[in-house]
């Protein structure tokens, strides 16, 4: 019961905190960098993956 309650306080923990940190983070270190290359292509690839992902989603068969 203990080593549950455990892991669902630090699954919470991460979820709340840790990533949307480390997103934050990534996203001034992206902008500071100010290489238009990483400034176009990473939100490019990550729209590309989003669509992706709702491509398979669409296509998986529904039970």
């Amino acid at each position: 019961m203990a080593r549950e309650t455990m892991s669902d306080l630090f699954s919470t923990f991460c979820i709340r905190m840790v990533i949307p940190l480390l997103a934050v983070s990534l996203l001034y270190l992206l902008i500071k960098s100010e290489n238009p290359l990483l400034l176009v292509g990473l939100p490019l690839l990550a729209v590309v993956f989003f669509i992706k992902k709702q491509i398979i989603k669409a296509k998986a068969p529904q039970h």
